[in-house]
């Protein structure tokens, strides 16, 4: 992951040692995380010392025999209700083009199949 971050060049890898403060006030140091570095540049040189404050882009933790699942679950409830930069706007936007596209399509396709029965039916191509 930080070979990754280091050539892509557009995030910022942190291990275990790295934390956050999440929006709800809650401290977190999960095992590996990145953060896109465009958000770094807002946070000021002593933020930067302390546990970030801020939701990571991306988190990884891993869990021993010895780690109860109750603690991760908790973590990752708390980390998906302090994603407040997730944007659903190209999603839904995919989406829609997607309808927009797929159903004249699927209309044009039948007229064309339907077409081409009634010529056969006849006896021609048209």
């Amino acid at each position: 992951m930080w070979a990754w971050a280091k050539r892509d060049g557009t995030d910022v890898a942190f291990d275990s040692n790295g934390g956050f403060v999440l929006p709800n006030g809650a401290m977190r140091s999960p095992d590996a995380s990145w953060v896109r570095r465009e958000r770094l540049v807002n946070l000021t040189a002593e933020q930067k010392q302390k546990f970030l404050p801020l939701c990571p882009d991306f988190v990884i933790e891993l869990r021993s025999p010895s780690d109860p699942l109750a603690v991760i679950e908790a973590f990752r409830r708390a980390q998906i209700e302090n994603a407040a930069t997730f944007d659903y706007t190209p999603f839904l936007a995919t989406a829609v083009l997607f309808v927009a596209i797929t159903i004249p399509l699927a209309r044009f396709t039948d007229w064309l199949i339907a077409r081409d029965r009634r010529n056969q039916l006849r006896g021609g191509v048209r």
